[in-house]
């Protein structure tokens, strides 16, 4: 006959690298039954992943001290059979969730008898839990979240201890205010991380900076129903930094390059596939367009975590984070979203000005090389790119007929045979396919600052190879610059 038997508390120990922390999830009845008369016995079990909610799946359960490991199921089980009657045994439970977190999962030592089958439930800590022991009391008491995650070479799986993490987010109440906040981590020995005092949501970028290189902005967000946000990073040891020159103020110039490689589509929020998109990765020379299924590749690229923008006029701008491997491509599908006018949010003209000296347009435009237009010298309530660059001294904007009607072309100063190249937001941009046009993917209402140059005066950033000889016009976006208030302390309309 079956019967049950009273089982001691299960405990999960938890340790964020260094060093161990113990602690009590709860007591959890366990389950024993006898069906036959044997010396062998069985475990099973389910894990509860609460830091996302639902089970884990996918977990690797180990058995200790035995080598035998199996993986929970879609509905989070495991199960074990056949194991010695003995006593100290231990379950331990690790998953990539549970890595970027920074901690393990192993049960308090147990018995099982012979004939006797036991069930284990294994339960991940809250995030609030978590958040606690992560966190002090004095910088919980700033804000309720946090950012943990860890930093490690993707090419050798080593930690990184040497990086810094700065995550750069809006801190305010008010919606069309913005207060940029930027934030600093250092990573411990074991490439960890963690950013403590957040607020309850948070949508803001993290970037890696080591050795004077800097990775792409990458999104990081908090969901409000959690307080707790993972980002496992990667910055390759081994990625080429290509020094191209100096820029305008002395820094070099650095383009990164690897042996990576991305394949992915372009589709609408419904499926649907997205053709002639541009897409662009951050850092990085690598442009494509999307095919007319969507798809596109990018190739040469450095490994790690990485971020690819994509842009066409109708859509709005989308970022998003991927993980490029050596060897095998990565795969990834961008969503874009429809684009909905809105008001936009502003930010004081003393942050402002912080992102225009951040990209070096204000000692470009100091050094008076070349045209500038700030954000609040341009027209506001246009819908064509050509209407709104049209009075910028040292370009013309043509008017030609096609057969579906009249397309403007942005020219130089001697018309359609100049030679012009544009840079958006620092990167140089690529017609791919020689008929693209820059008003398919640029909106002017977007637009916070313009630079025009002639062939002689283009900074070195800004050169473009094979093209040396050409005008330039750099195009930078509140996807760069903060929307800034106009002259009379206003949003731009």
């Amino acid at each position: 006959m079956p019967k049950s038997v009273s089982e001691p508390l299960l405990v999960a120990a938890m340790r964020f690298r260094a060093p161990l922390f113990a602690f009590i999830i709860g007591a959890v009845p366990l389950a024993a039954q006898s069906p036959s008369v044997t010396s062998y016995a069985s475990v099973r079990g389910t894990v509860t992943d609460s830091v996302r909610g639902g089970l884990l799946a996918g977990a690797t359960v180990e058995l200790l001290p035995t080598s035998r490991f199996t993986t929970t199921n879609d509905r989070g089980e495991f199960r074990f059979d056949s194991i010695g009657a003995n006593d100290g045994y231990q379950i331990r439970v690790l998953h990539p969730m549970l890595d970027t977190v920074g901690i393990a999962l192993t049960t308090q030592k147990f018995a099982l008898a012979a004939g006797l089958e036991r069930e284990l439930n294994v339960g991940v800590p809250s995030p609030a839990r978590l958040v606690s022991m992560f966190c002090p009391p004095e910088q919980i008491a700033r804000g309720p979240s946090a950012l943990v995650g860890f930093v490690r070479d993707p090419d050798t799986g080593a930690a990184i201890d040497s990086a810094t993490v700065s995550l750069v987010y809006d801190d305010s109440p008010i919606g069309l205010i913005k207060r940029p906040v930027n934030r600093i981590a250092r990573l411990d020995a074991a490439g960890r991380y963690k950013i403590c005092g957040l607020p309850t949501q948070v949508n803001g970028r993290v970037q890696l900076i080591r050795n004077g290189t800097q990775s792409g902005d990458i999104p990081v967000a908090t969901d409000a129903n959690s307080p707790l946000a993972l980002r496992a990073l990667g910055m390759s040891l081994s990625t080429q930094h290509v020094v191209t020159g100096k820029d305008s103020v002395g820094n070099a110039i650095r383009i990164l390059k690897g042996n990576g490689k991305l394949n992915g589509r372009v589709l609408t929020k419904s499926g649907a596939p997205v053709a002639g998109a541009h897409v662009q990765m951050d850092a990085t020379t690598a442009a494509a367009v999307s095919g007319p299924d969507g798809r596109f590749t990018l190739d040469g690229l450095p490994t790690g975590t990485q971020t690819v923008s994509v842009r066409k006029l109708g859509y709005t701008v989308t970022d998003q984070a991927v993980e490029v491997m050596a060897g095998a491509p990565a795969t990834v599908s961008l969503v874009m979203e429809n684009y909905i006018p809105t008001l936009a949010a502003v930010v004081t003209v003393g942050q402002r000005d912080k992102d225009m000296e951040r990209i070096g347009y204000t000692q470009r435009k100091r050094q008076g090389m070349g045209v500038y237009r700030d954000g609040d010298q341009l027209p506001r309530g246009l819908t064509v790119l050509g209407d709104a660059l049209s009075t910028i001294p040292g370009l013309k904007v043509v008017h030609l007929n096609t057969g579906s009607g009249t397309r403007n072309v942005i020219t130089g100063a001697n018309g359609v045979n100049s030679c012009l190249t544009f840079v958006v937001d620092g990167a140089a941009w690529k017609d791919l396919d020689g008929s693209s046009n820059i008003e398919d993917f640029v909106r002017p209402d977007e637009l916070e600052a313009v630079e025009l140059y002639a062939a002689s005066t283009v900074p070195m950033q800004f050169v473009v190879p094979g093209q040396s000889g050409c005008q330039v016009l750099v195009l930078w976006t509140n996807r760069k610059i903060k929307a800034g208030t106009s002259k009379f302390g206003k949003p731009p309309t």
